[in-house]
């Protein structure tokens, strides 16, 4: 079934691998150096796929479980860290952080593999969300500011604004109050924005 640092396994069919057993080549042509209980990976260890993916951390029953790290190679063919976290019986859930090949930043909870809970994604352009996720999208509460100063905070809904909201244009010292239907504001109030400092007599309504 393996074999440990590339020489033929010499354990019987009917032995459990335990402890440490140095790197073994499995049949599928992926390797595994770590720690063994009852023939399950259990406890640290390094996993590589052998289409260059790679995960080094904790092991439990045979599945990625606890604080790990996860590996994808780029398209030169290096090895781009995706995910550095906590995981539960193979899937990315707890508090953890994920990197986008893009150049996002993802930092908060996970649940069942999917972004849900608390986090904020730091957006490779400058923007930057906090709030509220569910499967991999925004929703409930959230804060949502923009490179060019505008934002946004209030309630999302699959991951767009839905409910009620404020909106902030800083640079013109407005602000609009009001009820967003899939991202598209469909009633409330353009208002002179007292936080700003910007004089109210200067800067003409933005649109919407």
């Amino acid at each position: 079934m393996f074999s440990a640092s590339g020489t033929a396994s010499s354990i019987p069919k009917t032995a459990h691998r335990n402890g440490s057993l140095g790197t073994v080549f499995l049949v599928n042509g992926d390797q595994y150096k770590g720690e063994w209980r009852n023939d399950a990976r259990e406890g640290t260890g390094t996993y590589l796929w052998k289409d260059g993916r790679k995960y080094t951390g904790e092991w439990r029953d045979g599945k990625r479980h606890g604080p790990g790290d996860y590996y994808k190679p780029d398209q030169s063919g290096n090895l781009r860290l995706e995910y550095s976290g906590h995981w539960a019986f193979g899937k990315m859930q707890g508090p953890g952080t994920f990197y986008f090949a893009n150049g996002d930043v993802y930092s908060g909870e996970h649940y069942e593999g999917k972004r849900s809970g608390i986090g904020r994604l730091n957006y490779a352009n400058g923007d930057i969300y906090e709030g509220e996720f569910s499967s991999d999208r925004r929703h409930g509460r959230g804060t949502l500011r923009q490179a060019n100063g505008n934002c946004y905070s209030g309630e999302w809904h699959d991951d767009q604004k839905n409910g009620e909201g404020v909106l902030h244009y800083p640079e013109k010292g407005r602000k609009y109050v009001g009820h967003w239907e899939k991202d598209i504001a469909v009633r409330g109030s353009i208002s002179y924005d007292e936080t700003s400092g910007v004089d109210p007599k200067t800067n003409q309504l933005p649109e919407l």
